[in-house]
């Protein structure tokens, strides 16, 4: 059994929790979401960090792409933070059509590369 959130319900849970974000940080990390893989790239979100939500569901706002990767790896999933480095959540990255809640421009990292989001979000 489970409980069903009304729409106004997840858009206002998610907006609380993805207002959290603003100004924090996004670290990319090699495995799968959870392990302690080793951080990759560490990416900065600006404020808003996410767009609205709409019918549980909201996008990653810009952010600033890492010019400096500080670590070669295939990237598996990333955690979110809060400005004061408190970790919110934690998702799948891939690159398109890979089905990755965050999507980049690349999955394997090149130490002193750049790396991109190119979109996604989170969802209720």
């Amino acid at each position: 059994m489970g409980i069903d959130y009304a729409v106004v319900a997840m858009n206002a849970s998610g907006t609380s929790i993805t207002d959290l974000a603003n100004d924090g940080y996004l670290e990319f990390r090699v495995g799968t979401k959870g392990s302690d893989g080793a951080v990759l790239a560490t990416l900065r979100f600006s404020s808003p960090a996410f767009s609205a939500f709409i019918n549980g569901r909201a996008s990653v706002n810009s952010v600033t792409s890492d010019t400096n990767i500080a670590r070669s790896g295939r990237a598996g999933w990333f955690r979110v933070y809060s400005k004061n480095m408190v970790p919110l959540f934690d998702g799948t990255v891939s690159k398109a059509g890979g089905g990755g809640d965050i999507i980049l421009d690349k999955v394997d990292f090149i130490a002193g590369g750049i790396v991109s989001i190119i979109g996604g979000g989170v969802f209720f």
